[in-house]
């Protein structure tokens, strides 16, 4: 399944897995960002990598990462979730690196 509309949630949801890693996205466990253990939401949310991954999704519809390429929520999306209109250069960082 080819995605043809980007993602609100890297947008609007900070995920966090049972042991307190911040992963992009719960059905991709694999990309983790940090842990809660070890830096503030805060510092995850407004962390340049977390950044990063958000202008590729916005850039790519998630092209980048194999399981965003199969994913089927952008089809399930009501159409206020919707965040092609966003443009990359509305997007801002805190923390250079955790």
């Amino acid at each position: 399944m080819k995605n043809t509309k980007h993602m609100f949630y890297v947008l609007g949801f900070l995920n966090l897995t049972t042991l307190g890693y911040h992963v992009l996205c719960s059905l991709a466990e694999g990309l983790r960002i940090g842990n809660v253990k070890e830096h503030t939401l805060e510092e995850l949310w407004h962390s340049k990598t977390v950044y990063e991954l958000r202008c590729d999704m916005l850039k790519t519809k998630g092209a980048k990462w194999e399981a965003c390429r199969n994913c089927e929520i952008p089809y399930r999306d009501a159409p206020e979730d919707d965040v092609s209109g966003v443009e990359i250069k509305t997007l801002k960082y805190k923390y250079e690196s955790i």
